[in-house]
């Protein structure tokens, strides 16, 4: 059995929220209110069916510095695994999982769900509803699965698949592997080199002036492109058409167009493979 106040409890998320940056910062955080609260954790490799009570309509359900196995309630839950290599499986209602310290496997189940996996290499499950994730600071693998969701890798290399309908995806720092599946999807690799496929739908592909390098290694490599599903290229953060020019390249065998930066080092941003430049189109955003 774990016990924390409320307060306690609350300022380890907010804790958590500091150290990986602003993109989790965007994401309202429950708890804060001055009521005491008791949430079960398991640890030594037990299972544990949450059980706490909150003063507000949130769960809570604190681990151990063992590996825990944790299960949600059918409610709102904010659970919290703290050290060890845990599972958590948050089961009905709109959750809140921070999986914490070592290499966790973290569940939302049904419900709208925010998921966050620590400072290890963590599988990251979104389940049904719109779910919202976030990798952490290492190899992480993220799977939104069912219905909108938005998955963000944050720092090391991680692998973020969105699974159907509409998902937003963004890598992050480091060299990632973003697939969109099925919808209209997003995908934005950020920094480093990263490849990106949309799978099926209308998907929107952007890049930035921070994107790729000096090199076509360091390009963002965009995989399948496809102009007759009205995909596009997006321009972000002040990018404009006239800061950008083009000329054609291979990628292993397969031929493409390179996106590059207009600066004294004209600098690769993306490679889009087997197209033409006038395949592309592009938007401002």
């Amino acid at each position: 059995m774990v016990t924390a106040t409320e307060e306690e409890l609350f300022n380890g998320v907010i804790n958590l929220v500091s150290f990986f940056g602003p993109s989790i910062m965007d994401e309202s955080i429950p708890g804060g209110g001055n009521g005491g609260s008791n949430g079960n954790g398991g640890g030594n490799g037990t299972s544990t069916d949450g059980s706490g009570s909150s003063g507000n309509q949130f769960n809570e359900i604190l681990g151990t510095e063992e590996d825990d196995s944790i299960n949600g309630t059918a409610g709102a839950d904010l659970i919290m695994g703290m050290g060890g290599r845990d599972s958590i499986e948050g089961r009905g209602g709109g959750d809140r999982i921070f999986g914490e310290g070592d290499n966790d496997t973290l569940l939302g189940g049904t419900g709208n769900d925010s998921l966050l996996g620590g400072q290890q290499q963590d599988y990251i499950l979104g389940g049904d509803g719109s779910d919202t994730l976030w990798g952490g600071r290492n190899n992480d693998s993220l799977f939104g699965e069912e219905n909108e969701d938005t998955l963000y890798g944050n720092k090391g290399n991680d692998c973020l698949f969105g699974g159907l309908e509409d998902d937003s995806l963004f890598g992050g720092k480091e060299d990632d592997f973003l697939d969109g599946g099925e919808g209209d999807d997003t995908l934005v690799g950020d920094r480093d080199s990263d490849i990106l496929t949309g799978g099926t739908g209308e998907d929107l592909f952007a890049i930035n002036e921070n994107t790729g390098g000096l090199s076509p290694s360091d390009a963002d490599i965009i995989t399948d492109y496809n102009p007759e599903e009205d995909d596009q290229i997006g321009l972000i953060d002040g990018l404009a058409l006239s800061d950008i020019e083009f000329e054609t390249t291979v990628v292993g065998g397969e031929n493409g167009v390179a996106i590059r930066l207009r600066n004294d080092d004209e600098d690769y941003l993306a490679i889009v493979l087997n197209v033409v430049e006038g395949d592309l189109d592009f938007t401002i955003i």
